[in-house]
């Protein structure tokens, strides 16, 4: 594995980025949570921390469908079916087109 893709950090610039937290709590808990101190004075930051704050309501309010996903990335991770490692194919997403499609007004 080459240096910039040793974790991803590297090869992108993280230093913008949200940092969420899930960390065991007890033997039977975890908790979940974002970095206060995160200022979204950007339009693209707004829509970061929107996204971290719904994945932190995901993980706290359905565990049981967030954990299930997780064990499907996990069983495709192992099968080398999928690559958690950061590159330009996967694991990134043009916030301002996906903005357009949620804010497209629908008839439902």
């Amino acid at each position: 594995m080459s240096d910039d893709k040793a974790n991803g950090k590297d090869k992108y610039n993280f230093g913008e980025g949200i940092t969420i937290v899930i960390s065991p709590q007890s033997p039977s808990t975890f908790a979940c949570g974002i970095d206060k101190g995160y200022e979204d004075d950007t339009a693209e930051k707004t829509a970061v921390k929107t996204i971290a704050l719904g994945l932190c309501e995901l993980a706290l309010h359905q565990p049981d469908m967030v954990f299930e996903v997780g064990l499907k990335v996990r069983s495709q991770m192992e099968a080398n079916l999928y690559d958690a490692d950061i590159d330009e194919n996967n694991n990134i997403v043009d916030i301002e087109e996906w903005l357009k499609k949620f804010k497209k007004p629908t008839l439902n």
